[in-house]
């Protein structure tokens, strides 16, 4: 899944993460425990000024139901939160999941980044063509 010129993401292997490297997609349940939305779109403005986000209308949890599990992190050290709420994207197989599956993983971890971005399209001769883009991780 390594875009070309990528050697590796060594630095993405979180600790609560089955050993396998992962890059973060903005999903969280840190709000609600159990209720995950994107964390990075607002879909409005609520009452009092308050913030609501859109739930994950697509899911792709690791092995079907498994995932999330929210972990307690706090077994593996004073460092970590106890409670896996981000939302992460595996860049590999791993015990509890495949490749592109995704896992809860703590928020301590330093992770790569998948970021969403607008593209606008180019006009040409009374046509709508995409533009050619590439992306890679962060």
């Amino acid at each position: 899944m390594l875009s070309a010129g990528v050697k590796s993401l060594q630095g993405s292997v979180p600790i609560d993460g089955g050993g396998t490297q992962y890059a973060w997609i903005s999903g969280s349940d840190e709000l609600t425990e159990g209720e995950w939305v994107w964390s990075d779109s607002i879909v409005s403005w609520g009452a009092n000024s308050e913030f609501t986000y859109p739930e994950l209308a697509f899911q792709n949890w690791g092995l079907g139901g498994i995932e999330p599990d929210n972990f307690d992190t706090s077994l593996i050290g004073p460092s970590f939160s106890g409670e896996q709420n981000y939302a992460a994207l595996s860049l590999d197989d791993w015990p509890f999941g495949n490749e592109s599956e995704w896992n809860d993983i703590d928020g301590v971890n330093t992770l790569f980044y998948v970021i969403e971005t607008k593209v606008d399209l180019i006009e040409i001769k009374g046509s709508v063509e995409p533009c050619n883009i590439s992306m890679e991780l962060i």
